[in-house]
């Protein structure tokens, strides 16, 4: 062949590999960028969040309305992506389409779908922005398009949505969204908070207290009667000593200092007073899902119980449990419940999950639900499972007409050998013709 010819056919390939790789919407990303040890976990309805070591904040899954924070909308993001734009991250949340970040200064960040009110338009932030008039703040909750905010005075501050009177300052108007964070009044001295998307609680030493749309813990209130919001705080429980709490569609769950779990649901008949929860002991925090919830013991022993017809218990079965089942993973360091998946991350940073996987947000590498606890591995194919007595798996069918972006900061991907190897055949049919023709 002479050298013309061959470059021209060199020329081509190049030119082919090019057009591969960006039909095939695959980037070109280097396989040596480190992720940093994740030490918190969050998600949203499809897309999860994950707080680095380093104060980074990380996401995948679906990035429509910019809620994973980068650049390409509404993709599938495979593996970590890193959310530009802010960083000295101390704590993250997110729900349904929305994330939030508190850094180290205590102000107040946010993107996704809500983030279009902040620049007054009707399209979501890709990239944080900060929630203004708000600082010195020590825990962030994030909520059905509002912000719930605890400061270091132990007051507590909303924006957002007031639909059902989130903001609990005595006010409830529809179709409109609050930019400027206002105080909850009435509470002062407030310890923590939580939130299920649409009631918000807030732990003081005395028990908890509760604004918003209506809740089964909150049957303890005479006055709640059949309204289906309140929008001032009420008390709903009487318990000293809680240190963590969550709370699901039907249940607020809570740790005492001692260890012990207790719930608050519609079975309390008008009390205060919650129930616990037998079968656990020396808890160190709670998390909820939609239906299901886990929870952390003192010694990395983790214990899932509630809805499982995505696999979320972690028992290899979608039987619901009503009882609280200890999971068969490494001990852990911190858990959190998804939508309908359960992470943990364990002693050795690595994350596990289970549960519902459809658009590989437990980064397994598959589109199936997973009834038992595998190991995140985020490079497209392995899986780690851990051995147990029971192996059946639930498979869910994969999502189909999306389109999979990948983030040019995060690490390579399997897809790319694919396109090498595509246009390497290519060179070759168009070498041999080459050669076997006219010289």
């Amino acid at each position: 062949m002479e050298v013309g010819s061959m470059l021209k056919v060199i020329m081509l390939s190049a030119a082919l590999l090019v057009l591969l790789v960006v039909t095939a919407g695959v980037s070109v990303a280097e396989s040596s960028v480190d992720l940093p040890g994740f030490i918190s976990i969050k998600g949203g309805q499809s897309h999860i969040l994950a707080l680095g070591d380093d104060g980074t904040v990380w996401g995948w899954g679906l990035n429509s309305e910019g809620r994973i924070g980068i650049e390409q909308n509404d993709v599938i993001v495979t593996q970590p992506a890193r959310v530009e734009g802010v960083s000295n991250v101390t704590a993250i949340d997110s729900f349904f389409s929305d994330s939030m970040a508190l850094r180290d200064d205590g102000t107040v960040w946010v993107w996704g779908e809500s983030s279009r009110y902040f620049k007054n338009d009707s399209v979501g932030l890709q990239v944080p922005v900060q929630v203004p008039g708000i600082s010195g703040v020590r825990q962030v909750v994030c909520g059905q398009w509002y912000g719930i905010a605890l400061r270091d005075d132990g007051t507590v501050w909303a924006w957002g949505s007031n639909d059902h009177g989130q903001l609990g300052d005595g006010t409830q108007v529809s179709a409109h969204y609050y930019t400027t964070p206002v105080q909850v009044p009435g509470l002062s001295e407030v310890r923590l908070i939580a939130t299920n998307g649409g009631t918000i609680f807030a732990v003081k030493a005395d028990g908890v207290w509760a604004w918003g749309a209506t809740h089964e813990a909150m049957t303890g209130w005479s006055g709640m009667g059949k309204k289906v919001y309140t929008s001032t705080p009420i008390q709903v429980v009487s318990l000293p000593g809680i240190v963590s709490c969550a709370v699901n569609n039907e249940q607020l769950y809570m740790v005492t200092e001692n260890g012990e779990v207790w719930v608050k649901d519609g079975t309390s008949n008008g009390s205060l007073i919650p129930s616990r929860v037998f079968g656990l002991q020396d808890i160190l925090l709670v998390n909820a899902g939609i239906s299901h919830v886990v929870a952390l013991g003192r010694d990395g022993s983790v214990y899932a119980w509630g809805e499982n017809d995505h696999g979320q218990i972690g028992d290899g079965t979608t039987t619901d449990r009503q009882t609280p089942y200890k999971v068969d993973v490494p001990p852990a360091k911190t858990v959190f419940a998804g939508y309908y998946q359960t992470f943990i991350i364990d002693e050795n940073d690595d994350l596990w999950g289970w549960g519902r996987d459809e658009i590989g947000e437990l980064g397994a590498g598959k589109s199936q639900a997973r009834t038992l606890p595998v190991k995140a591995s985020f490079n497209g194919d392995a899986i780690t499972p851990i051995e147990t007595a029971t192996t059946s798996t639930v498979t869910s069918q994969p999502q189909t007409n999306t389109v999979t972006g990948q983030p040019a900061s995060g690490p390579g991907f399997g897809a790319n050998i694919i396109v090498v190897l595509g246009c390497l055949s290519i060179t070759a049919i168009l070498i041999s013709r080459y050669a076997g023709g006219k010289r």
